[in-house]
């Protein structure tokens, strides 16, 4: 079934250069990879991209005290396009055992929303809201134990719908407790207590102590990741804090298909990352695609995802557009040569 659909799915061109390789020895081996490579191609349609097309994506030299406010209302689902929202801040750590770092999501008018409070020499986390009824009171919503380690840390707000949204830090749900819902046959986290949903928030705040700055901050429908890993090492991270089964479940980032596409057995992306998270400005279609350079998986042009992540009417729009980011000789360093042999192909020909 995969197979099919992504025959179907493919660009002509690329579908011609699929068909070429019939010409270039046996036919029934090359039927085989064909057959093989639709499979996995499949997958790959429907497995996606991640860490690129973010709205915000800002370096921060080592603070620790910074706050970002949404540039229109939460509740303008003409400009949002979703109440899907990721925040994203990572850090440092030069001392763990002293480390302290604090977040909330507030009103326009300073009212919590919600907020988190993670304590690396206790080994613990609280999380906070605002008494639903109260007038301003704040209140403990839940608290558990987590373990900072050391080196770099990573603290996610992932917002799904007005009292739906929960913390992550360094892949560690910062939240207990889930419901299901029997109208749609799904499970869903339990509903945050506060006063004010995040349809009603406007900014973001962190600080954290001197021994824990923070060093780059994202925002938008997207998942970042640290720069300088593999691309390998870069699923695993972003699967540790997905919705994976195995992992976080219902309460991670984001499903497990937005993850960038590698070159199996290397250390190398793929120069076309397709299905990408559509974003409120290329929100047309099921998905995106972006060009990045195969050693990095950084997006060209230092991350411009305005001009090298597009909405495409089909994928010949992806394979030219990254066409100057194809490099054969690292693609034939990988284990499926397949893939290799198609990208070829479809380049030789186009």
């Amino acid at each position: 079934i995969y197979g099919h659909l992504a025959f179907h799915w493919y660009p002509r061109r690329l579908r011609e250069a699929v068909v070429s390789t019939q010409s270039t020895g046996n036919y029934q081996s090359h039927l085989c990879k064909m057959k093989l490579f639709l499979f996995v191609f499949g997958l790959v349609l429907l497995s996606l991209s991640s860490a690129i097309n973010c709205d915000v994506d800002e370096v921060l030299a080592n603070l620790t005290e910074y706050s970002y406010s949404l540039p229109v209302d939460a509740n303008n689902l003409t400009y949002w396009r979703s109440r899907h929202l990721n925040f994203e801040v990572f850090g440092s750590f030069s001392n763990v055992e002293e480390a302290v770092i604090t977040a909330g999501y507030y009103t326009a008018d300073d009212q919590l929303v919600y907020g988190v409070t993670v304590n690396c020499a206790a080994s613990t986390w609280t999380s906070t809201v605002t008494v639903q009824g109260g007038s301003g009171e704040e209140a403990t919503f839940e608290t558990g134990s987590v373990t900072c380690g050391g080196g770099t840390w990573d603290l996610w707000l992932k917002v799904e719908q007005p009292y739906l949204m929960n913390w992550i830090f360094n892949g560690t749900a910062l939240q207990v407790g889930t419901v299901y819902i029997a109208s749609k046959f799904r499970t869903r986290p339990v509903k945050v207590p506060t006063k004010y949903g995040s349809h009603k928030a406007k900014t973001l705040k962190i600080t954290t102590t001197t021994s824990a700055p923070m060093t780059r901050f994202t925002f938008g429908e997207c998942i970042s990741y640290p720069e300088g890993l593999s691309c390998d090492a870069t699923q695993a991270w972003v699967l540790t804090r997905s919705k994976y089964t195995k992992k976080l479940s219902v309460l991670g980032a984001d499903n497990i298909y937005w993850k960038p596409n590698c070159v199996t057995g290397t250390d190398y992306f793929w120069h076309v990352q397709t299905n990408v998270h559509t974003t409120r400005k290329n929100g047309n279609g099921s998905s995106n695609c972006c060009c990045v350079d195969m050693e990095t998986g950084v997006v060209p042009g230092g991350g411009d995802s305005a001009t090298y992540c597009i909405a495409p009417s089909n994928y010949d729009d992806c394979l030219e557009l990254c066409k100057p980011w194809y490099q054969s000789e690292l693609y034939s360093e990988g284990d499926n040569d397949v893939v290799a042999t198609i990208f070829s192909n479809y380049y030789s020909i186009n």
